[in-house]
């Protein structure tokens, strides 16, 4: 009789096993939690007033670069020295505006971004005889190292109890998610890896990739092309509206579910319980 597997992706299940003081994934992890300030900041405020560098201004810009060079390219085939100067001088500026502009607008945003941070550091927490309703009740907070020194690492809640440990098999192709420390739980197989360039900032996940329990497909990572912003989308092997990764963001049925966001030198995923599958925390766990 042939082995048979239910395949549909599972909302998450808390299987946590708290870190002993030994443990070898929590020894180089110092103890840095998020605040809810920070927390709220880096869910609500950022993603607002941060300004990416969209692909629609590039085109603005390369449309200019390129109008200069046609008018330097027509003075000198046409020996006129009137467009050869224009053309080259406007390039020049062109140039020199552009990289200015550009590592201007980065640092302005990285300058914004750290001093809402350190804001909410800063911020006492408020007191807990306070009525205030938790905005994050229903959510889960995953985290883990954002750039892993080794070929495993954990996966943790904000508290340091374990969620999963992540042994990176073959760098940029192979990931294997336990729970605890070697309870497989998935494997994350990449088709294509991550590409060397990219056009848009920030980190990627794997151009295609598939989610595995057994051997058998559990879900879908595949990376989108747009002319205005990167994307990746989440597709259970079940089908059913696909879960889509973009600037920070994780939305189903268009509607926002959870966000990735870097804090220090950790990552972390803020979602919400039910759209925690295995789908979403391969995304999350195979980030580079």
């Amino acid at each position: 009789m042939p082995f048979t597997l239910d395949m549909t992706p599972r909302p998450y299940i808390d299987k946590t096993v708290p870190l002993r003081d030994n443990d070898y994934m929590r020894a180089n992890q110092p103890e840095d939690r998020l605040s809810g300030f920070e927390r709220a900041v880096c869910y609500n405020t950022i993603p607002r007033v941060a300004a990416p560098v969209t692909l629609s201004l590039v085109f603005v810009y390369a449309f200019c670069l390129l109008e200069a060079v046609l008018a330097l390219a027509y003075g000198l085939t046409a020996r006129n020295q009137s467009w050869a100067t224009a053309g080259a001088a406007a390039l020049a500026v062109l140039v020199v505006f552009g990289m200015v502009a550009f590592f201007i607008r980065a640092l302005v945003n990285d300058a914004r971004q750290r001093f809402m941070l350190a804001e909410a550091h800063l911020t006492p927490e408020p007191s807990p005889v306070n009525d205030i309703p938790d905005p994050f009740a229903g959510h889960l907070l995953f985290k883990r190292p954002a750039e892993p020194t080794g070929d495993l690492f954990a996966c943790t809640s904000d508290e340091g109890a374990m969620r999963y440990s992540v042994e990176v098999r073959r760098r940029h192709r192979h990931w294997r998610v336990c729970t605890g420390v070697d309870l497989p739980e998935f494997d994350v197989l990449a088709f294509h890896g991550v590409r060397s360039f990219e056009m848009f900032p920030g980190r990627s996940a794997p151009y295609r990739a598939g989610v595995y329990r057994n051997n058998l497909l559990l879900a879908e990572i595949q990376r989108r092309f747009s002319w205005t912003e990167a994307s990746t989308q989440i597709t259970a092997r079940e089908g059913g509206a696909p879960w889509v990764f973009i600037h920070g963001g994780i939305y189903h049925h268009e509607r926002l579910v959870g966000r990735i966001y870097e804090v220090r030198s950790w990552l972390y995923l803020d979602i919400e319980t039910d759209h925690a599958t295995e789908g979403v925390l391969a995304l999350f766990l195979t980030l580079e």
